[in-house]
């Protein structure tokens, strides 16, 4: 975290205003301090890992890794109506702890990886169980994490098969979003958002529901078994360091 490659992100998050980077920079490690992340990988999130799953479909072209995660699946007002309200929004942060610690990783091993792009399937959207009210401070809390803690570690975000319900959540999140980030969202039009991905990322890297020729994501299991090492099979001289 003290190598220029981390330290670039703030002075580039505040315009590379040196003061206004540097409070950013202190409130980020006193937020990590006060909750503990420098270990929340080593928690046991089993549970969460099973109801909120995320997959690793490959690398772009330009070699970064990229997530799949199936939102449409995801019942956050289950989790919610549990009690696990801040549990949810603590697993969202072990997320991107998680992600970006691989990334830094193979940063250190040499290879030229800085951001991943993320794709968010949204086909079994519905309002009750991801659109309802006291599901809205969980999108409020993974906006603001990020764009607060890990500014610029996403390249891009894609929305796919998104409905017309969710647009109204999504106008309520503008506050919340960074303007610095790349978005783009796609409706049920399968021929058209697939196309959209092929642009940036190789049929090779994709499993075959976004496009691709795959007939599996990468799991978790095969990571681990590998010791959580990841390569892209195009970039056979590149290393993508990625675990659960």
């Amino acid at each position: 975290m003290k190598k220029d490659i981390y330290l670039v992100r703030w002075l580039r998050a505040r315009n590379f205003n040196i003061h206004d980077a540097e409070l950013m920079l202190i409130n980020n490690l006193e937020w990590r301090k006060e909750n503990g992340i420098d270990t929340i990988l080593d928690e046991d999130w089993s549970d969460f890992e099973k109801d909120f799953p995320f997959d690793i479909q490959g690398c772009d072209k330009e070699g970064r890794p990229v997530i799949t995660v199936p939102v449409g699946d995801w019942d956050i007002r289950k989790a919610v109506l549990a009690g696990k309200q801040k549990r949810t929004m603590r697993y969202f942060d072990k997320l991107f702890e998680e992600i970006t610690t691989y990334i830094r990783i193979s940063q250190e091993k040499g290879e030229n990886v800085k951001q991943y792009d993320l794709i968010v399937e949204m086909s079994n959207y519905n309002l009750i169980n991801q659109g309802c009210a006291m599901c809205i401070p969980i999108y409020h809390h993974f906006l603001q994490t990020y764009a607060n803690y890990y500014p610029g570690t996403g390249h891009s975000t894609t929305l796919v098969n998104v409905p017309n319900i969710f647009l109204t959540l999504w106008e309520i999140l503008i506050p919340f979003r960074s303007s610095r980030d790349e978005f783009h969202m796609y409706g049920k039009n399968t021929i058209e958002w697939q196309a959209a991905l092929l642009k940036f990322i190789d049929k090779a890297q994709l499993t075959k529901a976004f496009g691709g020729v795959r007939n599996e994501p990468y799991t978790s299991d095969e990571l681990k078994g590998d010791g959580g090492h990841f390569k892209c099979p195009k970039y056979v001289n590149m290393s993508y360091f990625f675990c659960n």
